[in-house]
């Protein structure tokens, strides 16, 4: 726990902050503070990413229900279902994140007795259907099982083991600094975070002189993969950008569902954030969506997604949880019982 603690500090800015600020949501006395702490308003929204992502393809298999040879029986119950989930992009906080999740009650199928349409599809709509289904039962048991005067004792129990684990990671982390300089020898992330003392300010967060060099002398930064940035790739870029000033000359290409550097800290959120936030209309702040290539084909496109949507479904519980305890150590959501 404590070399994976030093780990995922190493894709912060500030390492050392990073990890003393893990102890603050432990800390609190009432329930109030706990679900404005940074944990929770983290894991609502992932969990509300998490239900809109379900939205699209929940859309997808009703188009399905429509077509002239699909299972249009199934139409309604998934009109249904459509309609309750499509309230989740409004959701803010934790507490409404909860109360929509154990409020969410998905109908039941109605039976199709001598189907004559497009098997496939029939079978394609009940699994994702079903796929959704046990996300959102997954969500419910690992994040949203306990009301929060539970948790808040649990925080208050955990806290003084955590307080030790942070104490005995960034003991780690001055040994390991102290072993590399020794020995005069840096890996990747020294050179990230040598290169960000070098443009920002640690106390002021503000860019130095150097930062405002480099800005003057880029006149546009591209960025591809940009799924795969992460936090400090984030500051050193944005630290020599325009962004600060109203000149937005970032242009980031990237596609989500191509994260594959999870373990290497990238943080797709990043990407999703900006996503969500940038308007497709013409301004500053613009999205482009690259809907056309030509390399793929809908035979193609439909059976990786297929499988993604099947690899998503079997690891959810375990990807999602294994980063969110990272993020917060000691943090346990058990199962309802």
């Amino acid at each position: 726990m404590v070399a994976k603690i030093y780990r995922m500090s190493l894709s912060s800015p500030w390492p050392q902050a990073w990890m003393k600020k893990l102890t603050e949501p432990y800390q609190v006395e009432h329930a109030q503070e706990l679900v404005q702490t940074e944990m929770l308003e983290d894991i609502a929204e992932h969990a509300r990413l998490l239900l809109c992502d379900m939205c699209t393809q929940m859309t997808q298999a009703l188009q399905l229900c429509n077509e002239p040879d699909g299972p249009q029986a199934y139409a309604k119950t998934l009109e249904a279902d459509l309609t309750q989930l499509q309230q989740a992009e409004n959701l803010q906080g934790y507490l409404q994140v909860q109360t929509f999740l154990n409020g969410l009650v998905f109908g039941k199928l109605s039976p199709i007795r001598k189907f004559s349409g497009d098997v496939k599809k029939k079978e394609t709509v009940m699994g994702i259907r079903s796929d959704v289904k046990k996300e959102v039962e997954t969500l419910q048991k690992k994040y949203f099982a306990m009301d929060l005067e539970t948790l808040l004792l649990q925080q208050k129990r955990l806290c003084p083991f955590l307080e030790e684990l942070v104490r005995l990671a960034l003991e780690y982390t001055q040994a390991m600094e102290t072993a590399k300089r020794k020995k005069r020898i840096v890996d990747f992330a020294d050179i990230e975070h040598f290169a960000l003392r070098i443009l920002v300010d640690e106390k002021t967060k503000q860019p130095r002189h150097t930062a405002e060099e480099f800005r003057r002398h880029f006149a546009e930064i591209m960025i591809d993969e940009y799924q795969d940035s992460n936090l400090i790739q984030e500051a050193i870029l944005t630290s020599v950008s325009g962004c600060r000033s109203g000149r937005y000359n970032i242009f980031m290409v990237g596609d989500v569902k191509q994260s594959i550097y999870r373990f290497r800290l990238s943080r797709p959120e990043l990407f999703l954030e900006k996503f969500r936030t940038y308007n497709i209309e013409e301004s500053k702040t613009q999205r482009i969506d690259l809907h056309k290539n030509f390399r793929s084909r809908k035979e193609v496109l439909e059976s990786a997604n297929a499988i993604f949507r099947q690899i998503m479904t079997e690891k959810l519980g375990g990807i999602v949880y294994d980063d969110q305890a990272a993020l917060y150590p000691g943090m346990a959501f058990p199962e309802a019982k």
